[in-house]
């Protein structure tokens, strides 16, 4: 019997994310919904939005494997790591403090742009 391998699951998304494509989210009874949290760690990304009809392709992270694209809120240095926003949105690491790192950036970016980083399993730092 095949499983899945690719570490992408379709979900229903908690709203129309629509614009989503990026965004980090959390996982719980088949419902994807917006990260809100920059310390609690995400499940997936968003690599295709839609609306709650449509559903959501997300990338699981731990799981899925290859690059991805992220949401950045901040200016991002190629090389650096990503840590969770508040918003769903991933800024650079600030290297201090309550923080969940992500992933690892293959470009540079500035805000509001989707730029291509590895997922990694959540690291919760303080």
């Amino acid at each position: 019997m095949q499983t899945k391998t690719l570490g992408i699951a379709v979900l229903t998304p908690a709203a129309d994310y629509s614009e989503k494509e990026g965004y980090g989210v959390t996982i719980a009874a088949g419902v994807a919904t917006l990260s809100a949290s920059a310390t609690v760690p995400i499940d997936g990304v968003i690599l295709g939005g839609g609306t709650v009809a449509e559903g959501v392709s997300v990338a699981i992270i731990g799981a899925f494997s290859g690059a991805v694209g992220f949401k950045v809120s901040g200016v991002v240095a190629g090389g650096a790591k990503l840590i969770q926003a508040a918003d769903g949105t991933f800024v650079t690491d600030s290297g201090a403090g309550a923080r969940v790192q992500v992933a690892v950036v293959n470009e540079a970016g500035v805000a509001n742009d989707i730029i291509e980083a590895f997922p990694r399993t959540p690291l919760i730092l303080a």
